[in-house]
């Protein structure tokens, strides 16, 4: 038997003998269910003490507002008004705003051009040729240094917007 083996048995044999004593001859007063006794009329004792300050305490004021203004109707939602929106599907409310025939506000105001992949910034986000502009309906069909070409997705209407330099 090598080295190896010997250690490995010798600690196996050492588990056993300790397993042996913690069952059968360990002194049976700090047995888990005395041991869980005491600590769950501790935790009873804990939850009386905390019952009692809580209430003896008074909500702040801020607490007092809050609990005293829940209950009002929001003058503006910040929730989305149906899951029609997260469909590709817009609201009764937000069909109303479009128009169909007036295109989106966009602002082409930068180019990258990185061999032969050209980038365009619109409205502060970049788009590569071929991808839809946000959920607008339209997609990026050209790029050029001095103007893009959109394209609307159901029709195909073209849309021409020029380079807009901020820099004075």
């Amino acid at each position: 038997m090598t080295t190896r083996e010997k250690i490995i048995l010798a600690l196996s044999l050492l588990t056993v003998l300790f397993g042996v004593y913690e069952v059968f001859l360990a002194d049976s007063d700090s047995s888990p269910s005395k041991q869980k006794g005491e600590t769950a009329s501790e935790i009873a004792q804990f939850i009386q003490q905390v019952s009692v300050q809580i209430k003896q305490t008074e909500p702040s004021q801020t607490e007092k507002y809050i609990i005293t203004h829940s209950q009002f109707p929001w003058k503006k939602n910040p929730f989305i008004d149906s899951l029609t929106i997260l469909a590709g599907k817009s609201s009764q409310r937000t069909q109303n705003r479009k128009d169909e025939n007036s295109p989106p506000r966009w602002k082409y105001s930068g180019f990258i051009s990185l061999g032969s992949k050209k980038i365009a910034i619109i409205n502060g986000i970049e788009y590569e040729v071929g991808e839809s502009l946000l959920s607008t309906g339209y997609y990026l069909k050209k790029i050029y240094q001095d103007h893009i070409e959109l394209a609307r997705l159901k029709d195909g209407k073209m849309l021409i917007l020029p380079f807009i330099d901020n820099q004075p």
